[in-house]
């Protein structure tokens, strides 16, 4: 049951994040808004193949039945995705891909240190908006050692949204997903003039990494999510989840 209202939460969470985005992109300047080369998700051609049905299996019923699974044939069947960002085709399925991968790092570090995760966002002060985003990184990087953080996940936002306008602008801020004390981090940064605000918890870490992804910054050459200190790929390592690319019986 509880594996079950997971998978149901998570399918929930996607449609949402999907319906966000359709919504955007035909009512707001989505397609369009550009900061230093960063772009939105979801807003180049699919590929021909993307979202195509295709099926594998497996046909040796004697060896299955030799291992006790009687004489049964193995069949699966799945849409192919190219797992861009970028794609507007199978754009969700990278968001789940990423969130997914992203989750269980947090939860890793959360049941090894008993830490409760929490999620800030680290805004540029308007005199430094215009600086090389690759700057602002090593800035907020360098930030975030003052400011003491055991570990973060930090993704980059160029955009902020305008309600009353109904339009997307140019302000860049990261969002950190990680663990420490938010008063240290909000003193650190307060002393180069940036703003930290603590957001409101949401249902999951999941969700919480499945909205952030959902209008994200994209650019070739840069990954999306970045990891720091006891977070980081060299110093916390997480067991993959196999993929079902071969028979499992």
């Amino acid at each position: 049951m509880v594996v079950q209202y997971a998978f149901e939460q998570s399918n929930s969470t996607l449609r949402n994040t999907q319906d966000f985005v359709s919504e955007s992109k035909f009512l707001t300047n989505w397609l369009d808004v550009e900061h230093q080369g960063w772009k939105l998700p979801a807003i180049s051609k699919p590929h021909d193949w993307c979202g195509l049905w295709k099926t594998i299996g497996c046909n040796r019923v004697d060896v299955h039945e030799k291992l006790g699974k009687g004489r049964l044939t193995y069949v699966k069947q799945f849409r192919r995705s190219c797992y861009r960002a970028k794609c507007k085709s199978c754009f969700t399925n990278w968001i789940a891909r990423q969130a997914n991968v992203s989750t269980r790092r947090i939860e890793a570090f959360e049941k090894k240190s008993k830490q409760q995760p929490i999620h800030l966002i680290l805004a540029v002060p308007a005199s430094q908006r215009n600086l090389p985003v690759k700057l602002l990184r090593q800035r907020m990087s360098h930030i975030l050692k003052l400011g003491n953080i055991h570990g973060a996940s930090v993704i980059f936002h160029p955009f902020k949204f305008n309600k009353t306008e109904r339009r997307w602008y140019s302000s860049p801020h990261f969002h950190l997903v990680g663990f420490g004390k938010s008063s240290d981090i909000k003193n650190a940064f307060g002393r180069y003039s940036w703003y930290v605000k603590e957001t409101e918890d949401r249902k999951s870490v999941f969700q919480t990494f499945c909205y952030l992804l959902s209008h994200c910054g994209i650019q070739k050459g840069y990954q999306t999510v970045t990891w720091f200190g006891n977070l980081s790929y060299s110093k916390l390592k997480v067991e993959k989840e196999p993929r079902i690319t071969k028979c499992p019986l």
